[in-house]
């Protein structure tokens, strides 16, 4: 997937080769996965959280907690999760594409 999957997600679509997975048992909430992105920004403290993401019941539970929480959402890499906040939705402009085997998750509310 490229980043126009992301334009994709952030206009509410689904993503062009179907990226997407159910969060939870809300039918009408689920989750876009970007493999390749991330969202990195040194200047911001967009970093709210770091937790371990190495079990499908890990993976739930940062999903609950960005969820809960309202965040923007997430980055997987080497089995920690990199909860991000940038106090508004993801968009395109947000994450950049990376040689690192991440997956960043960002969810879809409607």
């Amino acid at each position: 997937p490229d980043l126009a999957d992301v334009a994709a997600a952030s206009s509410g679509q689904a993503p062009s080769q179907g990226k997407s997975e159910e969060g939870c048992s809300h039918q009408e909430e689920f989750w876009y996965c970007f493999e390749g992105a991330d969202k990195v920004d040194y200047d911001k403290n967009i970093d709210v959280d770091a937790m371990p993401c190495e079990t499908p019941e890990q993976l739930a539970e940062v999903k609950r907690l960005v969820r809960e929480h309202g965040y923007s959402g997430f980055s997987v890499v080497r089995g920690m999760a990199c909860v991000k906040d940038l106090g508004r939705p993801m968009t395109m402009e947000d994450l950049h594409h990376n040689e690192v085997k991440n997956k960043f998750y960002i969810p879809c509310r409607q």
